[in-house]
């Protein structure tokens, strides 16, 4: 499996299209027939895309443009994202949760 075509599999369920996935493995200089064979590939291909939906998420949820709309699957890559988030040590920055104290109401 090359590292375009992880990509493509870890991304596709959630609607995201190919032109994404292009546009990631040029922001990030990755080299889209690399094989992937190592887990020290597969951690640069996850820490990737980490980085890169930490820019995507706070803009993207539906793109219309004449006549064309993507949609993604937000709650699949909330959940999708906190996971990856633990996996790789970082912060949630876009989906914890917040905690409401009623300590000081007045």
């Amino acid at each position: 499996m090359t590292y375009k075509e992880y990509l493509l599999a870890t991304l596709a369920p959630f609607g995201v299209e190919i032109a994404t996935v292009d546009l990631i493995i040029i922001n990030q200089k990755l080299s889209p027939d690399k094989e992937v064979k190592t887990e020290e590939d597969v951690l640069l291909l996850k820490k990737t895309l980490f980085k890169e939906f930490s820019i995507y998420l706070p803009k993207q949820k539906t793109l219309s443009e004449g006549g064309y709309s993507i949609s993604w699957d937000m709650e699949a890559i909330r959940l999708w994202y906190s996971s990856l988030a633990k996996e790789l040590g970082e912060d949630d920055t876009f989906f914890t949760s917040s905690t409401i104290s009623a300590v000081h109401l007045w």
